[in-house]
């Protein structure tokens, strides 16, 4: 596996952007680093990095050198996972792409359970926005992602797909808490939670647009940071979700449906990258998100 290790040397280089960092992670010493590092630029004919004041970063070379590495990383992967598989125990790391709007308790749930019987089984969850979730798929650095309303693209293969709902969180006193669902108009009467940027934020800035309306946050914040400006003074904050049952976020509040009439339902969907071969845990847990993703399908 001597082969194995200097490809996730260049890896662990191209991902710090600096040999220093890098050495830092894998815990040897930047000269050991360095000497491998050229001892394969000159087994290879061509440097890899292009070195500058503030690190390294991948020479046109290293590049296409990069994206070898990680496929034969991840097919190692793969198939150690198959052999782990065959003795009847499941292995393996699992990194799933997230986007930044999403609230994570239903994943969290998933890979609960999914642990629960696997404990070998390792996850890292990367927030991310949608494109850079496309450029991680394609560079190996993500297995799986959760993509809201994706652009139909050939790298991607979609796994699983579900329309979400976008809920109001107010007190459970506030004047508009008793109703079945919230027109777009009826935001402009009370101080609004927003987030600064994101998928959600363009998402209900764009309804209200075609409604005439603009819509002027209060506070500009993740809505967990909006906890007592909520209950405090009637203001409303935004969630996306499976369903419109409580708040995911502050389960203390009360969780009313901003009306499809006025705000289209976003699109989530679970995507790979086309054409991989993933590890036998990837593809066990896609299994499970699947399934999960099945029961909100039909909306």
């Amino acid at each position: 596996m001597r082969h194995q290790f200097t490809l996730e040397l260049v890896d662990n280089i191209a991902r710090a952007g600096s040999i220093r960092r890098a050495a830092e992670r894998i815990a040897i010493t930047p000269s050991a680093l360095n000497r491998r590092l050229l001892a394969l630029e000159d087994e290879l004919g061509a440097p890899l990095f292009d070195r500058t004041a503030k690190g390294v970063r991948l020479s046109a070379a290293g590049e296409l050198f990069i994206q070898h590495a990680r496929r034969q990383i991840a097919d190692l992967e793969r198939v150690r996972s198959v052999i782990e598989d065959l003795k009847g125990e499941r292995w393996g790391n699992i990194r799933i792409g997230v986007e930044y709007d999403l609230p994570g308790a239903k994943l969290s749930a998933a890979i609960a359970a999914y642990r629960k019987e696997h404990q070998r089984v390792n996850f890292e969850i990367i927030r991310a926005d949608g494109d850079s979730m496309v450029d991680m798929l394609s560079e190996y650095e993500i297995d799986l992602a959760y993509v809201l309303n994706p652009k139909a693209d050939p790298i991607l293969h979609p796994v699983a797909t579900a329309p979400l709902f976008i809920n109001a969180i107010m007190a459970p006193e506030h004047s508009l808490a008793t109703k079945q669902e919230i027109r777009i108009n009826d935001l402009i009467y009370f101080p609004l939670i927003m987030p600064r940027n994101g998928f959600l934020r363009a998402h209900l800035d764009a309804a209200a647009s075609k409604h005439g309306i603009k819509l002027r946050p209060a506070v500009e914040s993740e809505l967990l940071f909006a906890r007592d400006e909520i209950a405090a003074n009637e203001a409303i904050g935004f969630e996306m979700g499976f369903d419109h049952a409580d708040s995911i976020i502050l389960p203390e509040m009360t969780s009313v449906t901003v009306s499809t009439r006025d705000v289209a339902r976003p699109v989530l969907q679970l995507t790979q990258l086309t054409g991989r071969s993933n590890s036998v845990a990837v593809n066990r847990f896609a299994d499970l998100l699947t399934l999960d993703f099945s029961k909100y399908e039909g909306g």
